[in-house]
């Protein structure tokens, strides 16, 4: 498998003897059509990532720190927005692990600076099956309030950071988007005599959740023909944050940034 060689960091955690955990993955990535190129591409790197920050425990397994499989959607998404973040703020910009509440660990902290840092948790939104599948296209906003609970948990009561929940889902399986996110997070929104107005809260309001600085939601679309990964990603603010995140951190970073203040009354799609 010659064409295998290029992609040192597959070759380290990725083994035939593994394929029945995650079959559709593997037998794309050991496939030598130059299609799934792009493919083998983007998980090189997030193994890469993964071997960079040590957080390997069984390179024969492909097992990551704490029990984890690298071959898992969840743990690949992490990767993916680590190196978003890398691409943003420049590599070794994250601190894996950091200690949550009741001994949690979060997914990482990213440093934006000498004096800034910013605690982050990446919740991804999975196809299980097509019961599943039909019950988070009907009920997403749930969903979606289900991954800021479980995120939530994680955010110590001390917690004196930015605390920044990331949301990542692949668009050909779920479809998320930004009417669903700000009912779930904000509440039911109006927009009349050129301001907007919360008129029903949501997970945050002025009681509740103030810890929760933001909320991320990172995606991708895949172009086969031109073979790039093309990635998005929009950030969702907190209006009643004890510790909010300051737009110009992710200006000209981020590709939108909804402030309810400045909302004009649309959705982006």
């Amino acid at each position: 498998m010659t064409f295998i060689e290029a992609y040192t960091h597959i070759k380290m955690l990725f083994h035939q003897s593994q394929r029945s955990r995650n079959k559709k993955l593997y037998d794309a990535l050991f496939n030598p059509a130059t299609y799934y190129n792009m493919l083998r591409k983007d998980i090189d790197e997030c193994c890469e990532i993964a071997t960079r920050y040590d957080l390997v425990s069984d390179t024969e397994a492909g097992l990551l720190r704490g029990g984890r499989n690298i071959y898992e959607d969840s743990f690949l998404n992490e990767f993916r927005v680590a190196r978003l973040f890398e691409n943003y703020f420049g590599k070794g910009c994250l601190k894996w692990n950091p200690l949550g509440k009741g001994e949690k660990l979060g997914e990482f902290l990213l440093n934006i600076n000498r004096t800034q840092s910013i605690f982050v948790e990446v919740k991804t939104k999975e196809e299980k099956n097509a019961l599943a599948l039909i019950g988070i296209l009907r009920s997403k906003e749930k969903s979606i309030l289900e991954s800021l609970k479980s995120a939530y948990k994680k955010a110590d009561d001390n917690l004196n950071i930015s605390f920044f929940v990331v949301l990542s889902n692949n668009r050909f399986n779920i479809e998320i988007d930004s009417f669903q996110i700000i009912k779930a997070y904000l509440g039911l929104i109006t927009y009349k005599n050129g301001s907007p107005k919360v008129i029903s809260h949501g997970f945050c309001a002025p009681d509740r959740h103030r810890k929760l600085s933001a909320i991320g939601h990172y995606f991708y679309n895949v172009e086969p023909e031109s073979q790039k990964l093309q990635e998005f990603f929009r950030i969702y603010h907190n209006p009643y944050s004890n510790c909010p995140i300051p737009c110009n951190v992710f200006d000209k970073k981020a590709d939108y940034q909804f402030v309810l203040s400045k909302w004009n009354g649309r959705f982006e799609q």
